[in-house]
């Protein structure tokens, strides 16, 4: 596939589809420090875990790459549920 200037990369057609995703927690900070150990990120300016010993009332967190590419946001949601998949034991039939 030919980008912009007749460049050939599949880069640009994944970057061009390529949308932040938004994830819905009942602990938004919780979810958010998971992915932010996992995947090596960083949150965005202003969204740091307060330092101050203050309460954290965060209700929508952004994460970045190391480029300072937005990549997956936490955002609260009180009725949340954990997810319960697998529900049943792999490999043991219908």
């Amino acid at each position: 596939m030919e980008g912009p200037r007749g460049q050939e990369s599949a880069s640009f057609a994944a970057s061009e589809r390529s949308v932040p995703t938004a994830t819905f927690a009942a602990d938004c900070r919780r979810l958010a420090e998971f992915y932010r150990q996992l995947l090596g990120l960083h949150y965005r300016e202003g969204d740091e875990p307060p330092s101050d010993g203050s309460l954290d009332e965060a209700d929508w967190l952004v994460l970045l790459d190391a480029a300072g590419k937005r990549v997956p946001a936490v955002q609260r949601k009180p009725d949340t549920e954990p997810p319960t998949w697998p529900a049943k034991v792999l490999g043991s039939g219908p």
